[in-house]
């Protein structure tokens, strides 16, 4: 790639991925802010469930005993509207090790464009919510561990029915929660 102003020019190396139309590709998508992830879980002073967008790391199920109800908001999905999603999972890294056994509840956040997380209290619970997937993971005996034991299972149902939304559009953002 060459840039030219007229006075000055720039030279530098672009790389151009040519994709079939219909063909299937994979995409990955990181949560790269707080507001992408959040928690809802205890009381806050105002009666409902207080939401957290700062933590460090996010906790699937509980903190100890509080109950908590984890969001997780994937912005820019490169899919345009009505695609065929042959295949979604998350792929959570372990922190902490636990020997408990867990089991999960993952439901998909019914929205054209899914708005980034606030600490307003309850705001992750009033979502609307499509699909419902089970998941009981082995335990994580590996600080540090992203493998297997901590990839959900299949998700593409949740996902397609996002895709299938009339107001989807390729670039907009789509959320999961875990319970």
């Amino acid at each position: 790639l060459t840039v030219s102003d007229g006075s000055l020019t720039s030279t530098d190396d672009v790389t151009v991925k040519v994709s079939n139309p219909g063909a299937s590709r994979t995409v990955s998508v990181p949560i790269t802010v707080s507001s992408d992830d959040a928690q809802e879980g205890g009381l806050n002073t105002t009666g409902g469930q207080s939401v957290r967008i700062d933590s460090p790391d996010d906790e699937l199920g509980s903190d100890g005993t509080d109950p908590m109800l984890t969001g997780f908001r994937f912005p820019n999905i490169p899919i345009p509207y009505g695609s065929q999603v042959d295949s979604a999972k998350i792929q959570f890294g372990a922190d902490e090790v636990n020997a408990s056994p867990a089991a999960f509840t993952i439901t998909g956040e019914a929205a054209d464009n899914a708005a980034t997380y606030r600490t307003t209290a309850n705001s992750i619970s009033t979502r609307p919510k499509v699909g419902s997937v089970a998941w009981a993971p082995p335990a994580w005996n590996t600080v540090k561990e992203s493998g297997a034991a901590q990839l959900t299972p299949e998700l593409k149902t949740i996902a397609q029915a996002v895709v299938d939304r009339a107001g989807w559009r390729r670039g907009n953002a789509m959320a999961f929660m875990v319970s």
